[in-house]
């Protein structure tokens, strides 16, 4: 019985995947007008557009969002590219969190920067997270351009979500230049974010690892018009060429290029999405460190028991290490780290197989055995952060019990099922 009902649903999320085109109202997928040859790497969005010499762009005013990681294959940025082509004007760029170098620290304020070249560099990460009306004034197109990590509470969907609802608003069409996601499109885990629990970490009912590039996610937000003013934005899409929802960012032939300072190699990108919840507790992330969220640790614990237990729940794809290290301030990284120069106690994460590996329910256990062990010490921040990046308060709640670790992943495989489905009318690349 379960056999058939799965090749039912299969057959009937493939004709639906089959009629997405014709169900789009407003968001529409560029065709390119000129061959594209096989390259050793997959070939971004913006290397696609470059290869049709910016015909989308031709005579217009363009707005891009971007920051250092919005490079062709030979690592020119977006920015430059377009002040080879006379036929585009680029007077504004928009810029997320970190700026646009990638030099700002999490969280830090970024007021306007200096002017590239003669484009107004303006900050989405300041007073404003939503370009204004000012700054729009006599723009043909807006393209974003911005590599995302594939993590809900990572913030590039907010200020992809915020953009397009200025297109929207302005009247303004949108151009998304697709790039990969790192941790694979075909995997999806964690819970759906509830309404209650909205904040610039999470603004969709989505999980924290949706498998989806920013060009579905923005087919999918455009036309289930998850905007404040519920207005569709006239959206198309540069897909990539040669990218499979298989990929790990490393087997796309890319090099990486840290799109915040704190995922500095592509195992603390993986791990990030489990070891972000700490973020929302008093026990240092390794920001400050050589190896931020591989490293997590505070004065107070005791390294070798913590890693005894830490072992004993025999998670897969990981074995911890004890360590200790001293989170300094590092400009354009870690300002403020928990513990400044402080010691710290505690473990590294040895990814030992990242097929195996299970992000979410590694960062649980840490929890979870921080809370068994350090009781007395363990704390959540007093807004209870924690709660917006879960996507509901079940986390911290769970934690309170201390509850067995085996009995907690089923709670969003309901969730998993249901956005799997949910997701395939706005996927375009094969799986």
């Amino acid at each position: 019985m379960t056999v058939v009902f799965n090749i039912f649903l299969f057959l009937f999320i493939l004709d639906f995947h089959i009629l997405a085109n014709n169900i789009w109202e407003s968001s529409k997928i560029y065709k390119t007008k000129n061959k594209i040859v096989s390259y050793q790497t997959i070939l971004t969005g913006l290397d696609v557009l470059e290869l049709n010499n910016f015909d989308l762009l031709e005579n217009k005013k363009v707005a891009i969002v971007a920051n250092h990681t919005s490079s062709n294959r030979f690592d020119r940025n977006i920015a430059d590219l377009l002040r080879i082509y006379s036929s585009v004007q680029n007077p504004i760029i928009f810029t997320p969190e970190h700026g646009f170098k990638g030099n700002k620290s999490a969280g830090q304020i970024i007021n306007d920067e200096d002017n590239y070249f003669d484009a107004r560099v303006v900050s989405l990460y300041g007073s404003n997270k939503k370009p204004l009306i000012n700054d729009l004034k006599e723009i043909d197109c807006i393209v974003f351009d911005l590599q995302d990590v594939g993590v809900r509470y990572y913030t590039y969907v907010s200020t992809l979500t915020l953009v397009m609802e200025a297109a929207s608003e302005n009247n303004i069409p949108l151009i998304v230049l697709d790039r990969p996601n790192p941790l694979r499109g075909d995997v999806i885990e964690g819970p759906i974010l509830q309404n209650k629990y909205k904040s610039f970490v999470g603004l969709h009912p989505i999980p924290i690892r949706h498998g989806m590039t920013m060009g579905e996610l923005a087919i999918m937000i455009n036309e289930n018009k998850w905007f404040a003013n519920d207005k569709k934005v006239d959206l198309t899409v540069v897909p990539m060429n040669g990218w499979k929802r298989s990929m790990w960012y490393d087997e796309t032939g890319k090099y990486w290029k840290p799109p915040s300072p704190n995922l500095n190699t592509f195992n603390s990108a993986i791990a990030y999405l489990g070891t972000c919840l700490l973020e929302g507790t008093n026990v240092s992330e390794g920001r400050g460190t050589s190896d931020p969220f591989l490293k997590i640790g505070s004065p107070w614990i005791n390294k070798n028991e913590f890693n005894e237990e830490l072992n004993n729940l025999k998670l897969p794809g990981v074995h911890f290490f004890p360590t200790d290290f001293v989170p300094v301030s590092i400009p354009g990284k870690a300002v403020s780290p928990k513990y400044v120069d402080e010691k710290c106690y505690g473990t590294y994460l040895n990814i030992t197989d990242r097929e195996q590996y299970d992000p979410l329910l590694t960062g649980v256990g840490v929890l979870l055995t921080l809370k068994k062990m350090y009781s007395d010490q363990f704390s959540w921040d007093n807004n209870f952060f924690i709660d917006k990046l879960f996507g509901s308060d079940y986390l911290r709640k769970y934690i309170a019990q201390e509850r067995n670790i085996l009995s907690f992943n089923p709670i969003w495989e309901k969730d998993q099922i249901q956005f799997y489905s949910f997701r395939f009318p706005y996927l375009i690349y094969d799986e």
